[in-house]
């Protein structure tokens, strides 16, 4: 007993110094364990963003294509391209297409979704 009498100081700086290395050890796999499921979460929400702006442009691209296929199979377009509206239209009421331009294999240009002049094409706006 005299001996915890004698060293109660020293007893106590070192449940407390043990009590707060313990807290530190904890706090720090504790805010490893957050940062990592943020960081997942992070990853997960950039990959479905990535595949649903893919899947977009993808169906963009599917649409021209068959609206390309369909303008170079008929060749009246090619002598009156002011049809070729009718056709773009779908496309053309996505607003995430701003403008729409056709050119022969030749590089003619043959519409202009907003403009015949295709210098004159409305710019996207920043």
């Amino acid at each position: 007993m005299a001996l915890f009498k004698k060293n109660i100081w020293f007893i106590f700086y070192s449940l407390t110094l043990t009590a707060v290395i313990l807290f530190l050890v904890l706090s720090y796999f504790k805010w490893q364990n957050i940062s990592l499921k943020y960081q997942i979460a992070q990853e997960n929400t950039v990959e479905l963003i990535a595949n649903a702006t893919h899947s977009l442009f993808d169906t963009q691209e599917r649409l021209m294509d068959v609206l390309g296929a369909a303008i170079a199979e008929d060749d009246r377009y090619v002598h009156h391209p002011s049809g070729i509206g009718k056709y773009a239209r779908a496309l053309l009421d996505n607003p995430d297409v701003l403008a729409f331009g056709v050119t022969t294999p030749e590089g003619v240009f043959l519409y202009g979704s907003s403009d015949s002049d295709p210098t004159r094409i409305p710019k996207s706006q920043k």
